[in-house]
C-alpha cells in the first residue's frame, strides 16, 4: 500500500479518537512566591474549573524520582526539591524554607453554559461522514482496478 493510500485511513482513524479524548484533573502540588517566602497547597483545577494563581505565585506538581529500588514522589522548584510522598504541601513547603499560607484563589468555571451545536456535536458527525467517504473512496478504487485486471 503506497504512502497515498496509508494517509486517508489514518486520517479517518484519528477521527475516530476525536470524540474519545477527555479531561482529567491537575495533580494537587504547591505554589511558592519567591518574593514574599511563602508557600501554599494549590491545585490548578479540573476540565470544569480552572484557579489561576495571583500575579508572583509560581505552581509546581509532584514527578517521580527513582531512588535506589523505590519509587518517590517529589516536587522539583528553583528553590530545590522536596519529598511529596505523603501528599502534605506544609511539610514540603518547610523543607524548603518558605512560610505555608492558606491561598484563596477564585476559580473561572469553564463549563459550557449554552448548548453550541458545533463545537459539541461536530465531532460525531464527521466521523460517519468521513468514514462513509472513505468507504466510497476505496469502492471506487478497487472497481477501478478490477477493471483493469486481464480476467
Amino acid at each position: 500500500m503506497g504512502k497515498t493510500k496509508i494517509f486517508p485511513l489514518v486520517f479517518v482513524f484519528l477521527l475516530f479518537l476525536a470524540p474519545a479524548v477527555f479531561s482529567a484533573p491537575a495533580p494537587h502540588g504547591i505554589a511558592l512566591n519567591s518574593r514574599t517566602k511563602q508557600c501554599a497547597s494549590y491545585w490548578a483545577g479540573d476540565e470544569y474549573t480552572r484557579f489561576v494563581l495571583p500575579d508572583g505565585w509560581e505552581g509546581y506538581w509532584p514527578g517521580y524520582n527513582r531512588t535506589g529500588g523505590t519509587v518517590v514522589r517529589v516536587i522539583n522548584t528553583k528553590e530545590g526539591s522536596c519529598d511529596f510522598s505523603d501528599g502534605d504541601p506544609e511539610k514540603c513547603c518547610t523543607y524548603l524554607g518558605y512560610a505555608y499560607v492558606e491561598l484563596e484563589l477564585e476559580g473561572e468555571s469553564t463549563w459550557i453554559e449554552e448548548e453550541n451545536f458545533l463545537q459539541d456535536y461536530l465531532p460525531y458527525l464527521a466521523v460517519p461522514f468521513f468514514l462513509g467517504a472513505g468507504v466510497f473512496c476505496f469502492l471506487r478504487i478497487r472497481k477501478k482496478n478490477k477493471s483493469k485486471t486481464p480476467f
